[in-house]
């Protein structure tokens, strides 16, 4: 008999169970015993593994091949694949390209709502292409502020992610300032990594590269609260004044738990 698993991406594995324990094979009752555990560690008894996963909050999935709202500047372009988007700044100087997506999340809420007082749950794969010292791209969800949309900071109560060329940092804003921490983390050209995010309410924030935790945000005045309408999920690059380079930033296999 095995022990069933889901490995860090959510996919089934096997795992014998240590023979020299054979008791780990049954529960109190001596009833056989399966453990489930999904990919944040939280352990489900196979007998309540469902229930238990529609507690835990909705989990949008993304046709990111679909429309999405967009803005852009000179040269900047963006375009969606089955499963994961482009954007291009373009060679031209002063271009940018944003996206962003609206959610229906909570009920008694309208869409494009998220309540920063509960837990959420971030995570993504995501790459740069092409080196260009002036390019910043960024992925995050926050607060609307301007329409049509533009390629701006988080300008409101927010979090997520910000690539400097390659280095990654995170972000968070509370409604008034943005802040960010150094992930000490350099991306490979035209490598995924993984990104996943926690947002732990009037607590902390975490950022998790490749399944390691590489910066907490621990001010709580610093993170973002409250239920916030006209929020959305939103991705952009944009270069500098020197352009001349088709810099790439490409994101897929998004999800995000929201607590219920």
């Amino acid at each position: 008999m095995t022990e069933v698993l889901f490995d860090e991406y959510g996919h089934p594995i096997q795992k014998l169970i240590d023979p020299e324990h054979p008791e780990q094979l049954f529960d109190k009752y001596g009833h056989p015993h399966i453990l489930l555990e999904d990919a944040s560690g939280l352990d489900l008894a196979a007998a309540n593994a469902i229930p238990v996963m529609v507690r835990r909050g909705s989990f949008p999935v993304i046709a990111t091949h679909t429309a999405a709202n967009e803005g852009s500047a000179g040269s900047g372009t963006g375009w969606g694949a089955a499963g994961y988007y482009v954007q291009r700044t373009g060679t031209t100087p002063n271009s940018w390209q944003v996206n962003t997506i609206d959610f229906l999340l909570l009920a008694g809420q309208p869409d494009s709502c998220f309540n920063f007082d509960k837990a959420i749950e971030l995570s993504f794969l995501t790459l740069r292409q092409s080196s260009d010292v002036e390019a910043v791209a960024r992925l995050f969800i926050a607060s609307r502020v301007n329409w049509p949309i533009e390629e701006e900071d988080i300008t409101n109560k927010g979090f997520g992610i910000e690539i400097q060329n390659y280095a990654l940092y995170g972000v968070s804003h509370n409604g008034s300032s943005k802040y960010s921490v150094n992930l000490n983390t350099n991306l490979s050209d035209n490598e995924a990594a993984e990104i996943k995010i926690l947002h732990y309410p009037g607590e902390k924030i975490e950022w998790y590269v490749d399944g390691v935790l590489k910066g907490t945000q621990s001010n709580p005045a610093r993170i973002p609260a409250g239920v916030r309408t006209w929020t959305d999920f939103g991705w952009s690059i944009k270069n500098g004044a020197t352009g001349g380079v088709n810099a790439d930033f490409r994101w897929g296999l998004l999800t995000i738990w929201h607590q219920k």
